[in-house]
């Protein structure tokens, strides 16, 4: 019954349920392809870096599009609907499969690059931040717009910022340097932290939201 809700929901986004899957398994391997063509860096080496610029951003847009009409305009209604009020299970479901097929691809490649595997574990927890983030600002902001907004600007922050500076260098989810034990310690484990917080404070959010007034 629960698999059969999320399906539903799934089939309800229509074509942009394809949107974020052409981006992270068409384009992202086209445009670091064609980088790589005339260029010393390798394809693997583009593609890592396009990956955390746009992988993240993709892995929540299920999200965010099943959310659409529980926030935003009169779909909101939805949400007290038998026992669908709180969708932190929901999300984190359609999370997964999506991620799921992140690491499908990675898996493929790491028969061609071996350092692909360890890249799996850093975009779970950039894309695990990113859901965070996401559900605390959809139910902060009860705009799908304005969440979205917020991640594209925290991206460009992210790609313009120098992650050298001290001051500044807890901002940036983006290293281009191999995944390694000490970025894991670092970098991944304050994400998996911060991420958990997020997500607490958007399930309280949500559950103040499901409140009929």
């Amino acid at each position: 019954m629960f698999f059969r809700k999320i399906h539903l929901q799934l089939k309800s986004i229509k074509n942009l349920f394809f949107f974020p899957l052409v981006i992270v398994h068409i384009f992202l391997p086209l445009i670091s392809y064609i980088m790589s063509m005339n260029q010393d860096i390798s394809f693997f080496e583009y593609f890592i870096i396009f990956s955390q610029m746009l992988t993240p951003i993709s892995s929540v847009m299920w999200t965010m599009f099943i959310l659409i009409e529980c926030i935003d305009g009169k779909g909101n209604e939805l949400l007290f609907v038998a026992n669908n009020r709180n969708k932190l299970f929901d999300c984190l479901t359609v999370f997964g499969l999506f991620f799921i097929t992140i690491v499908i691809q990675f898996l493929l490649y790491s028969f061609f690059e071996k350092a692909m595997l360890a890249e799996i574990l850093r975009l779970f927890f950039i894309c695990l931040l990113f859901f965070g983030v996401t559900y605390f600002l959809v139910f902060l902001t009860k705009s799908i717009a304005l969440t979205l907004m917020g991640l594209i600007i925290y991206i460009i922050v992210n790609v313009i910022v120098d992650g050298h500076d001290e001051k500044v260098s807890f901002i940036k989810y983006i290293n281009f340097a191999y995944y390694d034990k000490e970025l894991f310690i670092n970098q991944s484990l304050p994400m998996l932290g911060i991420s958990i917080v997020f997500i607490i404070i958007g399930f309280i959010l949500n559950k103040k939201y499901c409140k009929y007034n």
